[in-house]
């Protein structure tokens, strides 16, 4: 089953693009994405690299463009502690007395994007040339 996501970089002009994946969407799996991006170095970390260096990405227009994504992430320089920040978002689906609601975005984390990458494993049990390798395999 695939775990969709958009992952929108805004650069210090605060011009915004988005990027569309179709699988591993999941904090796992966008975690994965990123470290291939920047290498373990979250400063590196932006729209280019993410690109370059994860196959399955492709440009896109806004998070609103694919309907059918599960998860959103933003990722910017924080602009007192020039820290690379992310905020992750899980698209919910309440149902109240049987009745499908409509969709809202839940917050899943905020905060420093090496502590993203922290907490999902990936800046302390990844090696680099290993994660490139399955992402690149489609896996």
């Amino acid at each position: 089953m695939s775990t969709r996501a958009t992952y929108q970089f805004k650069n210090l002009i605060g011009e915004k693009f988005t990027v569309y994946i179709h699988h591993d969407g999941y904090p796992e799996g966008a975690s994965m994405y990123l470290y291939n991006s920047c290498q373990g170095e979250p400063s590196d970390c932006n729209v280019n690299t993410f690109i370059r260096a994860n196959k399955k990405a492709e440009l896109t227009g806004s998070h609103e463009s694919h309907g059918d994504t599960e998860y959103r992430y933003n990722i910017w320089i924080d602009d007192m502690t020039k820290t690379k920040m992310i905020e992750g978002y899980k698209r919910e689906i309440p149902v109240i007395n049987g009745v499908y609601q409509k969709p809202q975005w839940v917050t899943i984390y905020f905060g420093e994007l090496i502590q993203f990458m922290r907490q999902h494993d990936f800046l302390i049990t990844a090696a680099p040339n290993q994660l490139l390798q399955e992402t690149h395999n489609g896996r």
